[in-house]
């Protein structure tokens, strides 16, 4: 029993002292922090590329509202045309207009600041995955 127990030593002491051993777990650890680093670098295209469709989103139904109050200026519904006329007669439809057209660059600028910091940040948690993959790698 004892010389089957050598045998099977002596027999895996090679592959540890060629390093196929040390090998087969630097490729096992590699695979896994590659595995981690594409299911992270999915997942930040994934999210910021719904912020980028969340924005046009908001953009595009803000734009539509606008465009319904210009569709009520010449609306035959006595009851929306009065509302409109109502409106316009306080001015708030021309100052939520002309506010909008205002701010909108600014709005789009903190959106875009927002989103490169959110960038920065990401880039920076793929830089350290990267490092110890490289790390791990070795």
């Amino acid at each position: 029993m004892g010389a089957i127990i050598n045998l099977i030593t002596s027999f895996f002491g090679i592959f540890s002292k060629n390093g196929v051993v040390s090998f087969a777990l630097k490729s096992l650890s590699f695979s896994k922090m590659l595995i981690i680093n594409l299911s992270i670098l999915g997942l930040s295209l994934t999210y910021f590329y719904f912020l980028f469709e969340t924005i046009i989103f908001f953009y595009n139904m803000t734009n539509k509202f606008l465009s319904l109050f210009n569709d009520l200026s010449s609306s035959s519904d006595r009851v929306a045309r009065l509302a409109y006329d109502i409106l316009s007669s306080f001015g708030i439809l021309g100052a939520f207009i002309d506010v909008f057209n205002l701010f909108s660059p600014l709005f789009l600028g903190f959106f875009g600041a927002y989103f490169t910091r959110l960038g920065i940040i990401c880039l920076i948690a793929i830089r350290t995955s990267l490092i110890t993959l490289f790390i791990s790698k070795i």
